[in-house]
């Protein structure tokens, strides 16, 4: 609305099409912008204030196995175990059908 102001500029100076520029100053214009006071929104102060940024130390990244294990046991049994399986679970089956 500065005498002079170019939409195009300010537009791309923010980062917005031209066109809701020209939208915006025209409802501006025909007065529908406008905040009635018992809902305009109020200013809070702001500081800024630069800290030295710590990064914690990485975490162990765990990386989960997923697949599929099939095991058959001299033609009696077989044993199908899909997705993430507990290796101490699969010990204590195989153990038991050993036995």
């Amino acid at each position: 609305m500065e005498p002079g102001a170019s939409v195009a500029r300010v537009a791309r100076a923010h980062g917005l099409n031209a066109n809701v520029v020209f939208n915006w100053r025209r409802l501006y214009s025909d007065g529908k912008l406008v905040v009635e006071a018992p809902q305009a929104m109020k200013l809070l102060p702001v500081s800024v204030e630069e800290h030295e940024v710590v990064e914690p130390p990485p975490e162990e990244v765990v990386t989960p196995s997923y697949g599929s294990i099939h095991i058959e046991l001299r033609g009696k049994v077989r044993i199908s175990v899909e997705g993430h399986a507990d290796p101490a679970a699969i010990r204590a089956v195989l153990e038991v059908l050993r036995g």
